[in-house]
C-alpha cells in the first residue's frame, strides 16, 4: 500500500534536504547510497537534529560502512528503525548481502552480512577453492538474480561471469567475480577485505 518517492530536480532550501523530504512526504523506507548517507549523519550532528520519526527501514548500500557514523546515527535515532548494511554489485542485480547489526552492536569494523535468499556467496583462492576459516580470498557470488552480462563486451564477460566446479562434482555453477576481498567470520557474516584491483569508489561511482 506504500508508493515510491523519487527526489525532485529541484533542491530545496533547507539545511538538511532529506530530513526534510523525510518528513513532507512522511517516507518510511529509505535505500541510500553510504556517501550520501555519511553526510546524512555528518548534518545531523551538526544540526543537533534527530531522524525524522516516520522512517521505519533504512538501507545504505554501495561503499563501506564507517563504524564511527554508525555510532553518531544511534545517537541521533530516538525511535526504532530497522537498520541495513547492504552489499552487492550491479551486477548481482545490487543486493544480494545484507547485515542487521544487533541493538548492541560494537566493533571495529562492520561485516557485509549473508548472502540474501537465492543468492550465494563463495569465497574462494587464486584456484577457484573454498579458503578456509577465517582466510582472505576472493568473493564470488551465484545465483539466478546474475547478470546477463555486459552488452557487447565478450572479453570483460569471459573474466568476470566464470563457470566453476564449486562443489568438485563436475557440476558447474555460473558465479560473478566481484573483485573484492572478504573471509567468513564465526557468525557465518562476510567480512569486507578491500580490492584486489585498484578500483575506488567515489560518491559511489565506480573508478
Amino acid at each position: 500500500g506504500s508508493t515510491v518517492v523519487v527526489r525532485a530536480r529541484g533542491r530545496a532550501s533547507t539545511h538538511n534536504e532529506l530530513s526534510q523530504l523525510i518528513e513532507q512526504l512522511q517516507i518510511t523506507a529509505l535505500h541510500i547510497a553510504t556517501a550520501y548517507w555519511n553526510e546524512w549523519v555528518d548534518l545531523l550532528v551538526a544540526s543537533k537534529a534527530f531522524v525524522p520519526e516516520s522512517l521505519r527501514l533504512l538501507v545504505a548500500t554501495g561503499e563501506k560502512i564507517s563504524v564511527q557514523h554508525y555510532r553518531r546515527w544511534k545517537q541521533h535515532c530516538r525511535h526504532e528503525v530497522l537498520w541495513c548494511n547492504a552489499y552487492g554489485p550491479t551486477e548481482t542485480t545490487v543486493t544480494c548481502t545484507a547485515f542487521l547489526p544487533e541493538p548492541r552492536w560494537d566493533e571495529p569494523e562492520m561485516p557485509i552480512g549473508k548472502p540474501l535468499r537465492g543468492y550465494a556467496a563463495h569465497i574462494l583462492n587464486d584456484h577457484h577453492q573454498a579458503v578456509g576459516d577465517d582466510e582472505t580470498g576472493e568473493l564470488f557470488i551465484s545465483g539466478p538474480a546474475l547478470a546477463r552480462g555486459y552488452l557487447n563486451r565478450p572479453e570483460l564477460n569471459e573474466k568476470v561471469f566464470l563457470w566453476l566446479d564449486l562443489q568438485g562434482t563436475g557440476a558447474l555453477t555460473r558465479v560473478y567475480r566481484t573483485g573484492d576481498l572478504a573471509r567468513w567470520l564465526a557468525s557465518g557474516d562476510i567480512e569486507f577485505g578491500g580490492r584486489v584491483d585498484h578500483q575506488l569508489k567515489i560518491g559511489s561511482y565506480r573508478i
